[in-house]
């Protein structure tokens, strides 16, 4: 993910991708993640989460 997408809202992330319902992108994220996409966020952010090889 680029420095910019980081500004975006989850809703604006969860339409983006697809999702015309914000809880429910939410919710998959989570259930395929572990953490909510608030939580991502903030573990990307601070660097205390390094994503695999090619995951984005």
């Amino acid at each position: 993910m680029e420095a910019k997408g980081l500004r975006l809202s989850v809703a604006e992330i969860a339409a983006q991708v697809g999702y015309a319902n914000q809880s429910k992108f939410a919710k998959v994220f989570r259930e395929k993640d572990g953490v909510s996409p608030l939580e991502y966020r903030r573990t990307v952010h601070l660097g205390a989460f390094h994503l695999p090889h090619g995951a984005l």
